[in-house]
């Protein structure tokens, strides 16, 4: 039986739902739901979805192109345009007036709900029902193992219905069976003692005679931690994966410890492996809508479009969050080695959202965010730490995120920012915009973190350079570079290039010319020859500590210059 409007209008959270327009299309089917976190959001819509807002998305929109955006809504015949109304909702009370309007002329449906209620247990209650009507289709071609459909009939989403298959299909063949991730860490088994998996050489393909979409192998297992005596025992062990909604691997593996391996097993494992797929496809699915549920009420909290008392609890109570908790933001942007021609846009999501897995384990208390090109990490709790304990957990952290990276995805480099510290949620803002600052200038400012893919700068270690910030404009920083140096800026290539090298390496190395002909890979009357030339282009004076110390500097605003042109 499909899922009608007619069936959404009869849940709890439309009790108090006033609805305009649409009463001829009531009985229409929905196909599935989504948040307008954006106006171009309504360029991907299907017809018959629940599209959800609060209005933000289209603060921005002018009254005809809120208009637009309504006609392209109805010309896609959506099912219902479900809409949260603030109890303070004046900066939008023109666009209700059109909207109420739009949907009494041309019978477009239009929900108005209360702001209390959650859309994120509004999302949840849809996805079950077109979730329900969606396995009952999977009935037709698994009507074999209905122990299997029974299964996820039960179970809307989770680990504990995965488990059940697991342990059903453990039953029926009599054998142990365990479920790995893609690092082949053990998510779930059904015994003791075949909790690891390890692909061996004489892994071999199983060729079976019915139609499949899996790939079966068999190997052959030692060990002996698993017999009362302790004796070496060998079985033979099925092995199979599913690729879950974020393209990574779950592999299944079947010991046959008391039973011998039959080809009629690799049935029962074929549809346990289309149970368990559709189990963790629809889990990710809601789990992601989950997720931009919740990046949609950070980034109202970070761009100040939240900002009562009243509001920010609401929020925090959303989150799952205390408002009373000190808060630090992290921001993290990826770099990628993929073809910039949109083929890589895919893979790019994907990347970031396996970062965004890593750093959920990796850190406790915190929130994440995805924010255009970064991804944002919001820690919270009463954290009493120093500040060196806090850098040093953090480095150690975001090395480890390059290094799982690195191992399954084409990363490139990593960089990081990080904002101070700061007492409630009134005041994450602020954090926020430090750390984005940060991540910024960490390119040219940061510090390298084991290697030169991986930078890393606090705001609070910025000094002088927080002044770039307030900065809008390259032509404005460059005010800051001595006259001195500009003179050696505009200086022919390729000379200009070795001489800023030898400028920069000589100050690092507080004047010390013998270690920079050592660290430049250049003879010592080489290394005094070019610093004879920088002299007599610039005029800097080596011994006046006023003059190197703005030398200094504008080398480093030279880089960030350097950067913003890249």
């Amino acid at each position: 039986m499909n899922f009608t409007v007619k069936d959404l209008l009869k849940m709890d959270a439309f009790k108090e739902a006033k609805l305009f327009g649409g009463v001829e299309t009531v009985d229409s089917e929905i196909t599935g739901v989504n948040i307008i976190e954006s106006p171009e959001i309504v360029k991907f819509m299907q017809q018959g979805e629940v599209l959800l807002t609060g209005m933000y998305a289209f603060k921005g929109c002018t009254i005809p192109q809120f208009e637009k955006y309504l006609e392209k809504m109805e010309f896609n015949k959506i099912g219902i345009l479900v809409v949260k109304k603030h109890y303070d909702s004046s900066e939008f009370a023109d666009k209700f007036m059109v909207l109420e309007d739009f949907a009494e002329e041309r019978h477009f449906p239009v929900a108005v709900i209360p702001y209390t209620v959650s859309f994120r247990s509004l999302l949840v209650q849809i996805n079950e029902k077109l979730f329900n009507d969606e396995i009952i289709k999977l009935k037709y071609f698994k009507s074999t193992h209905d122990n299997f459909n029974a299964l996820i009939s039960s179970r809307l989403y989770g680990e504990t219905g995965i488990n059940e298959i697991i342990d059903a299909l453990s039953t029926m063949l009599g054998s142990p069976v365990a479920l790995f991730d893609s690092d082949k860490k053990c998510l779930y088994s059904t015994e003791d003692g075949v909790e690891s998996l390890y692909l061996h050489s004489d892994l071999k393909e199983i060729k079976n005679d019915f139609y499949s979409t899996q790939k079966y192998s068999i190997q052959t297992v030692t060990d002996k931690s698993i017999s009362d005596s302790g004796a070496v025992r060998q079985y033979d062990q099925l092995i199979a994966y599913v690729k879950d909604y974020h393209k990574q691997k779950v592999y299944m593996s079947v010991s046959y410890i008391n039973q011998k391996f039959n080809l009629l097993d690799l049935i029962a494992a074929e549809n346990a492996l289309i149970a368990i797929k559709e189990l963790l496809i629809r889990q990710q699915i809601m789990e992601g809508t989950e997720q931009k549920y919740q990046d949609n009420i950070w980034n109202n909290i970070l761009y100040g479009k939240l900002k009562m008392p009243n509001e920010l609890d609401k929020a925090a109570e959303n989150l799952n969050i205390n408002p009373h908790d000190k808060f630090r933001v992290i921001a993290l942007q990826i770099e990628y080695n993929f073809v910039e021609d949109g083929t890589g846009f895919e893979d790019k999501l994907i990347t970031k959202s396996i970062a965004r897995g890593i750093v959920q384990k990796m850190f406790s208390n915190c929130s994440t965010c995805d924010e255009a090109e970064r991804l944002l990490i919001i820690q919270s709790g009463n954290n009493v730490e120093s500040h060196s304990e806090i850098r040093k957990n953090i480095q150690q952290n975001m090395t480890q995120l390059y290094k799982l990276l690195k191992e399954s995805v084409n990363t490139i480099g990593i960089k990081c920012g990080i904002g101070n510290e700061v007492s409630d949620i009134s005041s994450v803002r602020d954090s926020f915009d430090e750390a984005a600052s940060a991540l910024d200038f960490a390119g040219v400012l940061g510090e390298d973190i084991g290697c030169e893919e991986l930078k890393f700068l606090a705001f609070s270690d910025m000094g002088i350079f927080h002044l770039l910030c307030n900065l809008s404009t390259k032509e404005e920083m460059e005010k800051y570079i001595p006259e001195t140096l500009k003179k050696l800026y505009r200086y022919k290539r390729p000379q200009r290039d070795d001489l800023l090298s030898t400028l920069k390496c000589y100050l690092n190395y507080n004047q010390n010319l013998a270690r920079t002909a050592q660290e430049l890979y250049i003879h010592y009357k080489t290394a005094a020859y070019r610093l004879e030339r920088i002299t007599q282009i610039t005029g800097i004076d080596f011994d006046n500590p006023r003059d190197v110390l703005s030398v200094r500097i504008g080398l480093i605003i030279g880089e960030v210059v350097s950067y913003i042109d890249k």
